[in-house]
């Protein structure tokens, strides 16, 4: 808990620093025994609550983008996992599903974590993401 504070002080305080970086701070794997767990990185959880970020306009948007996920810069986060939407409620809201009906055919575009999951793909090209079934469409 202690890195994790400092961690975040350090990016509210000098966020624009290349030099300062979360993951160095954060990177676990020196204390994981030999052959052991695998540490892929420290990320976020995305949820239908993305909309209030797409909300924001252009510039201020993608400068939040870039303090979570570009590389040498901010949190430099390496994992992001959506919940994956089903029309019903989930964590903090709904996202849609990519499916309605049965004859529908899937759009897997739909709703704000395909964006986001875009946006953070071209800041980061080596994100890992992980998606997850909160809800199963009706």
């Amino acid at each position: 808990m202690l890195r994790l504070s400092i961690c975040l002080l350090l990016l509210l305080v000098s966020a624009s620093s290349s030099e300062t970086s979360c993951r160095n701070l954060l990177d676990v794997s020196s204390l994981l025994p030999s052959g052991s767990h695998r540490y892929d990185g420290i990320g976020i959880i995305a949820d239908a609550t993305t909309k209030l970020l797409y909300s924001y306009e252009e510039p201020f948007r993608g400068q939040i983008i870039d303090y979570f996920y570009k590389p040498q810069f901010g949190a430099s986060l390496d994992i992001l996992k959506v919940e994956v939407g089903g029309d019903g409620q989930q964590t903090l809201g709904t996202s849609s599903s990519h499916q309605h009906t049965a004859n529908e055919k899937p759009d897997f575009t739909r709703g704000m974590l395909w964006w986001l999951m875009r946006e953070v793909q071209q800041r980061h090209q080596d994100v890992l993401f992980y998606g997850l079934a909160w809800t199963y469409p009706g």
